[in-house]
């Protein structure tokens, strides 16, 4: 910024959280990180959930629950618009839980509730044949996507450090790869099987293994340390 003073850009260099501009990506370590790891493929596994809420959720409310289209758009609106809310909460929420509990304890509980509050209420919506039941749960799972979003990647800002963008880009990468898999297979296996709520179980069954996964995800183990 122009005229800051120089005792104020001392200050700010001397207790900033992160002390470099521009370091190397440490590769090796990176692809021999646990956390990491365990991190992309739960992303991988919640991208698909969100695939389905922003391209086959309208599909799947009209053809396979039969809602009609003035119905789809309300439940469509209603499932976003919370969604924003629960993005600012949760962000808050797990600050909290964080300087109560540790970093650890914070972040995995976090992980493991979105994912899996997200598999829980699909697999609700999947079983319910009340139209209204169906919407409150795909709203509630939706919620859960959303937190699960803020824990992801506050999570890259644990791990990564100085490197926190890199390894942001390579969660989200393998993540749209997951929202890949959906988009290709949900059709293909609603096609084989007659049935949308089969394509449903398949994503609760993925879903539930990303929430496992989170288990393995240490945030207090960042790439650029002695213990890695």
């Amino acid at each position: 910024m122009k005229n800051i003073t120089d005792e104020e850009r001392k200050y700010i260099e001397e207790n900033r959280r992160f002390k470099k501009n521009n370091t190397d990506f440490p590769w090796k370590i990176a692809f021999k990180s646990r956390s990491l790891r365990a991190l992309v493929a739960a992303f991988f596994c919640s991208q698909w959930g969100n695939y389905f809420f922003i391209a086959w959720m309208p599909v799947y409310l009209q053809e396979g629950k039969h809602f009609s289209e003035n119905e789809m758009k309300m439940t469509t609106f209603y499932l976003f618009v919370t969604g924003i809310i629960v993005a600012l909460s949760t962000g808050i929420m797990g600050d909290w839980l964080v300087k109560k509990r540790g970093l650890r304890f914070g972040r995995r509980l976090f992980g493991i509730f979105a994912q899996g509050g997200m598999c829980l209420a699909l697999l609700v919506t999947a079983v319910a044949t009340d139209n209204l039941v169906v919407t409150v749960s795909l709203i509630i799972g939706h919620l859960f996507f959303a937190a699960n979003g803020i824990v992801s990647f506050s999570t890259c800002v644990d791990i990564g450090g100085d490197n926190a963008g890199t390894v942001a880009g390579i969660m989200n990468f393998f993540g749209q790869t997951g929202a890949f898999f959906l988009a290709v297979s949900f059709g293909k296996i609603a096609d084989l099987t007659h049935s949308f709520d089969v394509t449903l179980y398949v994503l609760v069954v993925v879903l539930f293994v990303g929430s496992l996964l989170w288990l393995f995800v240490d945030p207090t183990r960042p790439l650029i340390s002695k213990k890695n």
